[in-house]
């Protein structure tokens, strides 16, 4: 999405919910969230594959 930027694209509180705001075109997208200085993968979404750090990231297939 930012290419794992940590100063470009920034959740928001609206109505009560955490929103990201952001057009995806169609694709797989690999996320993590930046949590008080520690990246953690969506602990709401089951989807995620391990990445290069033998850790995980979350991933969103947008159609």
């Amino acid at each position: 999405m930012n290419g794992w930027s940590t100063q470009d694209y920034r959740m928001i509180r609206q109505n009560g919910k955490w929103v990201f705001p952001l057009f995806l075109k169609p694709g797989k997208y690999r996320y993590k969230f930046l949590l008080d200085g520690t990246w953690i993968p969506d602990p709401k979404n089951t989807l995620y594959e391990a990445n290069e750090y033998d850790t995980y990231n979350s991933v969103i297939w947008i159609e």
